[in-house]
């Protein structure tokens, strides 16, 4: 790993991630497949570099929100499968077909579409298709009362074969009576599906929180006897990169984060008064003659996304960095290109490094620990950040 004259940074542990796959895949069993989900720049992680590595494990299919993620992930590794999680425009199914991405689909004219480009640019075999069922979600796919038709239409169509059907919960914990609803309803499709002599290779529905708390999601015996010939996936996401927090905690699958640390530097110390202020909006003001060491990360370059005042938000303590392994407050708000932290009493010089999230000496500081101080999301914060930071890549 070399940092050297890096400002700031991302340690992504592609080793870690490895080991979390290998958990999943231990905790479902080998007859269950696997869609590892790589949407937004592999959660901020590097879209190629996590794809490649899931591959490698054993991951039998990537899944991807966009076009432009499949294109990126083939141009890399043709070999992938990469599956598009979500319908496409109209403009973007060329595209897909080119890179050979099975295509999900709630749109008989997409179906056509893709029926008629393939046709005209000979290209064979059939394209392979997922067929989105909205459960309740109301974001995309068909209505249930419409899915066995909608699939007899699709058998019909050449150069087209159904690979799969899924659908996406709201929630995904058994004790939730509208998760347990969504099911409920996929599984009457699936039985509908059945009963008109239809069989579809893949079935799937559980992302990461039902993988860790809905256990019949994950239960193949269950799928089969209904659909003998079907081979039930699941589609872990978040759970991969050791997100999930709380969740995460509940379960048998213990995971660990894919992010190592977020390093910075110091830019510059300044020696102040009592009474002075720090920052834009004069929102923080000196107690005390004390030193604010700056640091150059901000939410323009960086991603850094974090609502920094003094009192905190929601009555919470600000949000903490680690100089020297100590914890050292951020004071005033977090700017487009840095940030002031208050010292106080440590023995600092310029260039010497900041830990925004991960350890320095025995002390941490968790990704979830900043998104629960500045009511974020963790998925969100690390998207932003790795879509701004620089990456160093560890095995």
């Amino acid at each position: 790993m070399n940092t050297k004259e890096k400002t700031t940074y991302m340690e992504v542990d592609l080793g870690q991630l490895k080991d979390n796959f290998r958990k999943v895949r231990s905790f479902v069993g080998k007859d269950i497949g696997i869609i590892s989900v790589v949407k937004c720049d592999g959660y901020g992680l590097g879209l190629v570099p996590v794809s490649q590595t899931l591959y490698k494990a054993g991951s039998e299919k990537i899944g991807v929100s966009t076009s432009s993620e499949a294109v990126k992930i083939k141009k890399e590794n043709k070999n992938i499968p990469v599956v598009t999680l979500y319908p496409p425009l109209k403009w973007e199914i060329p595209t897909l077909i080119q890179a050979n991405a099975e295509i999900t689909v709630d749109d008989i004219k997409d179906i056509e579409a893709i029926r008629k480009i393939s046709h005209n640019n000979k290209i064979y075999p059939p394209r392979k298709i997922h067929v989105m069922v909205d459960t309740g979600m109301n974001r995309y796919g068909i209505p249930p009362q419409e899915a066995v038709d909608f699939i007899k239409s699709a058998t019909k169509i050449p150069q087209i074969k159904i690979e799969g059907i899924f659908s996406h919960f709201s929630t995904a914990t058994r004790s939730d009576k509208f998760a347990v609803s969504q099911f409920a309803i996929f599984m009457e499709v699936i039985k509908r599906l059945a009963e008109n002599g239809i069989e579809i290779p893949t079935i799937h529905i559980a992302n990461s929180a039902a993988v860790m708390s809905f256990p019949d999601t994950i239960n193949p015996r269950i799928f089969r006897n209904i659909m003998p010939s079907a081979r039930l996936f699941i589609r872990p996401g978040g759970i991969l990169y050791g997100l999930y927090g709380d969740l995460n905690k509940k379960t048998e699958l213990k995971m660990n984060p894919v992010l190592r640390r977020v390093v910075s530097h110091i830019a510059h110390i300044a020696e102040i008064e009592a009474g002075e202020i720090v920052g834009y909006g004069r929102r923080w003001v000196s107690q005390e003659e004390t030193q604010i060491a700056t640091v150059p990360v901000g939410f323009g370059d960086d991603g850094y996304l974090i609502r920094t005042t003094e009192p905190a938000p929601l009555d919470k303590e600000p949000t903490q960095v680690l100089i020297h392994g100590k914890r050292c407050k951020i004071v005033g708000l977090v700017a487009s290109s840095g940030f002031g932290v208050d010292l106080e009493g440590i023995h600092a010089k310029k260039g010497d490094e900041v830990v925004l999230i991960g350890k320095d000496g025995n002390e941490e500081i968790t990704l979830d620990e900043i998104t629960d101080r500045n009511s974020l999301i963790s998925m969100q914060l690390l998207t932003l950040l790795g879509a701004r930071m620089e990456r160093v890549y560890v095995h």
